[in-house]
């Protein structure tokens, strides 16, 4: 193992000690304090490492006055859904900040975190090119796909448009155009 990467999980296993260590304080001695100092000293070891809170801990600090939040002490935490799309909206107690953590379908989020299933190369969307995303997709549901940059050029489409393309070809749900890379799903 590098130094970088034992470097980084230091930090990050340093960053979750600090946590659980303060809300085990906070729960001893019923001191708010502890929250506070807590959730600013892993916001410090983040920016002296120059890594981001881990997302596990992030949703648990107040983006303006960096205490460690638990749900009825010092923050409060309201689920809402508009139009199919639900949120957790989290409000701190001592700043009144608010933000809101979007959820996602778990197929998405699992497919955002591996690398591209499939590249759409120089040869373009051709049948090989169809008929492995189409088997990708009856035994995932979910796959990503990555468009090379000279296929982009050389076909003279935008990526929406051979995106759209290929998931009209599949009978399957364009999910997210990221970059030139988007994930295409089907439910069956």
């Amino acid at each position: 193992m590098n130094k970088r990467k034992k470097y980084v999980r230091l930090a990050y296993n340093e960053m979750e000690r600090v946590f659980y260590k303060a809300t085990f304080l906070f729960f001893e001695y019923r001191s708010v304090d502890f929250l506070r100092y807590g959730g600013r000293y892993i916001k410090s070891i983040a920016q002296k490492t120059n890594l981001p809170v881990r997302d596990d801990l992030k949703h648990f600090i107040c983006k303006r006055c960096g205490a460690i939040l638990i749900p009825g002490v010092n923050s409060s935490y309201r689920i809402h859904s508009k139009s199919g799309n639900s949120y957790l909206k989290v409000k701190c107690l001592n700043c009144g900040y608010s933000k809101k953590i979007i959820f996602k379908p778990r197929d998405v989020v699992k497919s955002k975190m591996v690398r591209a299933d499939i590249n759409i190369g120089k040869n373009g969307i051709n049948e090989r090119i169809i008929k492995e995303i189409d088997t990708r997709l009856k035994v995932k549901k979910v796959v990503k796909i990555r468009i090379n940059k000279n296929f982009i050029e050389s076909s003279g489409e935008e990526r929406e448009e051979i995106a759209k393309k290929v998931s009209s070809f599949l009978n399957a749900e364009l999910v997210e155009i990221r970059g030139n890379t988007f994930i295409l799903k089907r439910n069956l």
